[in-house]
């Protein structure tokens, strides 16, 4: 029972994260990159990227 629980609230938090939070850093990325260098773009994407890597790994 305390298992089904722990999936069920892992569930709805990164559905909370999908629904609220991602749109709004996704949109604040971009208006940021609207002014940079390409150089720092590219950079800016690979560490986003890694940090998208890690979250996936750390969900399971």
């Amino acid at each position: 029972m305390q298992k089904k629980r722990f999936y069920i609230e892992v569930a709805v938090r990164q559905f909370a994260l999908l629904l609220f939070i991602v749109p709004f850093l996704f949109r604040c990325t971009f208006d940021s990159m609207r002014q940079m260098e390409q150089g720092n773009q590219s950079a800016i994407l690979t560490a986003i990227g890694l940090l998208m890597a890690a979250g996936i790994i750390g969900v399971f």
